[in-house]
C-alpha cells in the first residue's frame, strides 16, 4: 500500500476516534440555548490527547487533515471545559495557521474562557499565544501586555507554564531595539526563571528554548564560543526529543554563527539541512529566516545565482505571510545583489520597492502609535471616572477606618493594661515564692545545725562521760587484778567486756561527728568512715573524689557527710551487697554524688522507698537539689543526689 493511501486512512481512523468520543454528549441544542458545561471523563481526555498528538505527527505529511482534527478536539475541549487539550491543540495548531485564522480561532476561545469560570486557566495560554504573533509582527508593546497579562493566570493556575511565558518574554525583550543592553539584562533574568520552572517540571521544550535564547544574546554581544556551545546544546536535545520547530531554529542560529565569524563554508550545511524539508509544521518567520541567511552567506561566497534564488525564494514567502521586516530586507539584498551584477535596473527596482515598503512600515507604525495613543486616552478618560468614584469610596473607607483605628486603640490599651496587671501579679506570686523558699532553706539550716550541734553534745559526752567512767572502771579493775582474787579469770571476762565496750563507744563516738569533720576535712572524714566499714569485712566500698570538698561550707559538709552514712547504712541493712562505689565529683554549677552497690536491689514501681530514703529525698529537695534512684531486682542500686554548688559554696 503506497504511502499517501496510509495517510488518508490514518486521517480517517483519528477522525472516526473524535466521533467516538464526541458521541458520548448530548445532541446540539438549538440556537440561543446556553449549552450547559460538560466535563469529560479519563476515557475522553485520553482520546483528545491521542488525537492531538497524533495530528501532531500527521502535520508534516497531511497538514489540512491535522489542521481539521486539531479544529475538532479544540471544540470538543471547549465543551467539555478541558483546559490542558486546549493548551496542547492550540500549541500544535498555531504554527500550522494564517495570521487572520490564528486570530478568529483566538478571538472565538477568548471569547468563551471569558465567559466560563471553569475555562479561565486557558486565557494564560491565549495572552501567550496573542503575544506571539504580536511580537512576530513587530508590536512589541502589545505583546509585552499580552505576555504580563498571562504571567499571573499562569502562576494562579498551571505553574509549569510559567516556564514557556518567560522564555517568550525573553524573547521579546531580545528583538526590541532599543537599550539593547538593558533589555540583554533583562532577558537573561527571565531565561533564568524560564531554566528553573522547566528544570522543576522536566520541561526538555523550554530547557531547548532557553538555551537557543541564550545562545543568541550571547551571539549579539560577540560572545561567539560561548553562544556557539549553548547553541550545539540545544540542537542536540531537539534532536533527542523531535522538537522539529527548535531544531529548524538551532540549524539557522548555527548557520548565521558562522556566518557572523567569516565560516560561510561551515554555515551552509546547516542551513540547507533547516529548510530540507519544507513539510514540517515550523513557523513560517523562522523557515525564512534560514531561507534569507543562506542567501547572505551565498552573497558573501560571490554565488549570485544561489544567493539570488534564495533572496527570491525568501521574498516570495515574505509576501504569502506579510513578514514586513523580510519583505525590506529581501528588496534590500537584492538591489545590492542586482547592482553588484550590474544589473542596474533590477536594482533600481528592489530599491524602490525597499524604500516604499520601508516607508509603508513606518506608517505603519505611525498609525500602530496614534491608534495606541487613542486607546491610552480613552483608558485615561474611564480611569478618570473610576479614580472619581475610588476616591468617594476611599474617603468612606477612611473614615470606616478610622473608627476601627479608634476601636482597635482601645481594645489594644485595655489588653495592655490587663497583661501589665497579669505581669505584675505573677512577679508578686514569684517574689513570694522566692520569700517562701527562703525562709524554708533558712529552717532547713538552724534544723541540721541543731541537729549536728546536738549530735556533737551526744558524741562529747558518750566520750568524755561514759567513755571515762568506763576507762576508769577498766583501771580500778587492773588494780584489783594485782590482789589476790579467788576468781581471776572471771575478773578478765569482765575486763574484756568493759575494754569492748569502751571501744563501742569511742567508734559511735566518731560515728556521730568524726574529728576530721570538725577540723572541716570532708575528704577525711568520708575516708575514715569507708575504712572502718572496709575493716569490719560486712561491705567493701570504694571511695572516689573528683572535686574538691574544701569549698563547701561547713555546714553542708556535714550534709554531705550524713547523706553518705545514710546510703551506706541502707546498704548494710537491706541491700545484702559486698561491694560499693562512693563517687564524688562536679560538673559545672552542680555537686554529684554517686552510690552504686551490687546488692539484691529491688522495683522501683512496687515497692516505695523506705523512711530513711524518703527523709534524705526530703533532705535534699530542701536544698534545692534532687535525688535519682535506679534500681531492678537482682541487679543492685545506683542512687544519684544532684547539688546546687552556688548554695553549697
Amino acid at each position: 500500500m503506497n504511502r499517501p493511501v496510509c495517510q488518508v486512512l490514518r486521517a480517517v481512523a483519528l477522525l472516526g476516534l473524535l466521533l467516538l468520543c464526541a458521541a458520548q454528549q448530548p445532541y446540539a441544542q438549538p440556537v440561543g440555548e446556553r449549552k450547559p458545561l460538560q466535563y469529560t471523563t479519563m476515557g475522553d481526555t485520553t482520546a483528545l490527547l491521542r488525537v492531538i498528538e497524533q495530528a501532531n505527527s500527521l502535520s508534516a505529511s497531511n497538514r489540512d487533515s491535522a489542521i481539521g482534527l486539531l479544529r475538532q478536539a479544540l471544540t470538543r475541549s471547549e465543551a467539555s471545559a478541558y483546559v490542558t487539550g486546549i493548551r496542547r491543540g492550540l500549541n500544535v495548531l498555531l504554527p500550522l495557521l494564517q495570521d487572520a485564522d490564528k486570530n478568529q480561532l483566538l478571538d472565538r476561545l477568548e471569547s468563551s474562557c471569558t465567559q466560563l469560570q471553569a475555562l479561565q486557566p486557558a486565557l494564560a495560554v491565549i495572552y501567550n499565544a496573542r503575544a506571539k504573533i504580536s511580537q512576530l509582527k513587530e508590536q512589541y508593546e502589545l505583546a509585552g501586555n499580552y505576555y504580563m497579562q498571562a504571567i499571573p493566570l499562569a502562576r494562579q493556575y498551571m505553574p509549569d507554564y510559567l516556564a514557556t511565558i518567560y522564555n517568550n518574554y525573553a524573547a521579546l525583550l531580545l528583538n526590541m531595539p532599543q537599550d539593547s543592553l538593558d533589555h540583554n539584562k533583562k532577558s537573561l533574568y527571565y531565561l533564568d526563571k524560564a531554566d528553573e520552572v522547566a528544570r522543576k517540571y522536566n520541561d526538555q521544550k523550554i530547557i531547548t528554548c532557553v538555551l537557543c535564547n541564550k545562545a543568541k544574546i550571547y551571539r549579539n554581544q560577540g560572545r561567539y564560543a560561548e553562544s556557539m556551545r549553548l547553541a550545539q546544546a540545544g540542537l542536540q536535545l531537539a534532536r533527542q526529543h523531535h522538537f522539529a520547530q527548535w531544531e529548524y531554529v538551532l540549524l539557522n542560529n548555527i548557520g548565521d554563527l558562522y556566518h557572523l565569524t567569516g565560516q560561510y563554508e561551515k554555515a551552509i550545511p546547516y542551513l540547507e539541512e533547516a529548510i530540507a524539508n519544507p513539510n514540517q509544521p515550523v513557523d513560517p518567520y523562522y523557515r525564512n529566516m534560514a531561507i534569507f541567511t543562506l542567501g547572505e552567506v551565498h552573497l558573501k561566497l560571490g554565488h549570485y545565482k544561489k544567493a539570488e534564488q534564495y533572496f527570491l525564494e525568501s521574498l516570495a514567502a515574505a509576501r504569502r505571510y506579510g513578514i514586513g521586516r523580510d519583505l525590506m530586507e529581501g528588496s534590500r539584498k537584492l538591489a545590492e545583489l542586482y547592482a553588484a551584477g550590474k544589473d542596474y535596473a533590477q536594482a533600481y527596482g528592489y530599491q524602490l520597492a525597499y524604500s516604499n515598503i520601508s516607508d509603508s512600515l513606518r506608517n505603519r507604525e505611525v498609525m500602530d502609535n496614534v491608534q495606541r495613543l487613542e486607546i491610552k486616552y480613552r483608558s485615561a478618560e474611564k480611569d478618570k471616572e473610576l479614580l472619581l468614584s475610588k476616591l468617594h469610596i476611599e474617603q468612606q473607607a477612611k473614615s470606616l477606618h478610622n473608627k476601627n483605628t479608634i476601636i482597635l486603640l482601645s481594645i489594644a490599651l485595655v489588653l495592655v493594661l490587663v497583661l501589665v496587671t497579669l505581669a505584675l501579679y505573677s512577679r508578686f506570686r514569684q517574689k513570694q515564692k522566692i520569700l517562701l523558699r527562703e525562709e524554708q532553706i533558712r529552717e532547713m539550716q538552724a534544723l541540721m545545725q541543731g541537729e549536728e550541734q546536738e549530735r556533737i553534745r551526744l558524741a562529747q559526752d558518750l566520750h568524755d562521760g561514759i567513755g571515762g567512767m568506763l576507762a576508769a572502771v577498766n583501771m580500778n579493775m587492773n588494780v584489783a587484778e594485782k590482789k589476790d582474787f579467788e576468781d581471776k579469770a572471771g575478773l578478765r571476762v569482765i575486763m574484756q567486756m568493759i575494754e569492748q565496750t569502751a571501744d563501742e563507744v569511742r567508734k559511735t563516738s566518731h560515728n556521730l561527728m568524726p574529728s576530721a569533720l570538725l577540723r572541716n576535712n570532708l575528704k577525711e572524714a568520708l575516708q575514715y568512715y569507708c575504712d572502718n566499714i572496709n575493716r569490719s569485712g560486712a561491705l567493701f566500698i570504694d571511695l572516689d573524689i573528683h572535686c574538691d570538698p574544701d569549698k563547701i561550707r561547713t555546714p553542708y559538709k556535714t550534709v554531705v557527710f550524713r547523706i553518705v552514712q545514710e546510703l551506706i547504712q541502707n546498704i548494710l541493712k537491706h541491700a545484702s551487697a559486698t561491694y560499693a562505689v562512693v563517687s564524688l565529683e562536679q560538673t559545672r554549677d552542680t555537686l554529684n554524688l554517686i552510690v552504686e552497690d551490687n546488692g539484691l536491689g529491688f522495683d522501683l514501681r512496687e515497692k516505695a522507698m523506705g523512711f530513711g530514703l524518703e527523709n534524705l529525698s526530703y533532705r535534699v529537695k530542701g536544698l534545692g537539689g534532687s535525688v535519682d534512684i535506679r534500681s531492678e531486682a537482682e541487679a543492685g542500686t545506683s542512687i544519684t543526689v544532684n547539688l546546687d554548688m552556688t548554695t553549697l559554696n
